[in-house]
């Protein structure tokens, strides 16, 4: 059913006379102190709930049940995260020049993988360890090898296959790649490299 250019008019202007009521209440002191009194009621309720369920024996045991299997199911952390120091500002701008690069492996085998994260190779708190980076995607990095392309096979092994020396057999030693990724950046190296290592 349509309406009528008129009717359609009408029903606009109440529309916004209702509109204009709820703001006028909504600023209304009675209405605001009203509203805030049954939030803080509810909030109370609420309080009281909680309370009364803590304090409740059942509910207590069966928390006390939950967080001990939680805790027998838990596996214990072998390392101690990436622990390093933070990068200065110089090693800041080689990580960004650098992490703008794809996947360095991948463009040696002729593909294009944007989605990366940077391999450093010489530790994390050494001078210069932030600005020793390579960019890789996650399968010449650490996840495990991808059946679909031969040479996807990570540098920090997570199972059987990958490692540092098979990976090097099929990309490339780390420290030419490290090379490569400073002169595809336009940046030069601000330390010197030695091929099998600095």
């Amino acid at each position: 059913m349509q309406l009528s250019d008129d009717a359609y008019q009408k029903k606009l202007a109440a529309i916004k006379r209702q509109q204009e009521r709820a703001r006028e209440r909504a600023k209304d002191p009675e209405v605001i102190a009203r509203k805030r009194e049954k939030q803080r009621l509810a909030l109370m309720r609420q309080r009281e709930k909680e309370r009364a369920r803590q304090v409740d024996p059942t509910y207590r045991k069966a928390k006390v049940e939950k967080a001990s299997r939680i805790k027998a199911s838990a596996k214990p952390i072998r390392s101690k995260g990436l622990k390093g120091r933070s990068p200065s500002a110089e090693e800041k701008q080689i990580m960004n020049a650098i992490g703008q690069l794809p996947c360095i492996c991948c463009m040696l085998h002729g593909r294009h993988s944007p989605i990366i994260s940077l391999h450093h190779l010489d530790g994390r708190t050494k001078p210069w360890a932030h600005a020793k980076v390579l960019p890789l995607c996650a399968y010449h990095h650490d996840t495990p090898v991808n059946s679909e392309f031969e040479d996807s096979i990570p540098y920090h092994a997570k199972g059987k296959e990958g490692g540092r020396k098979a990976w090097e057999l099929v990309n490339d030693d780390q420290w030419r790649l490290l090379i490569k990724c400073y002169e595809l950046a336009g940046i030069s190296l601000p330390f010197e490299v030695n091929v099998n290592g600095e």
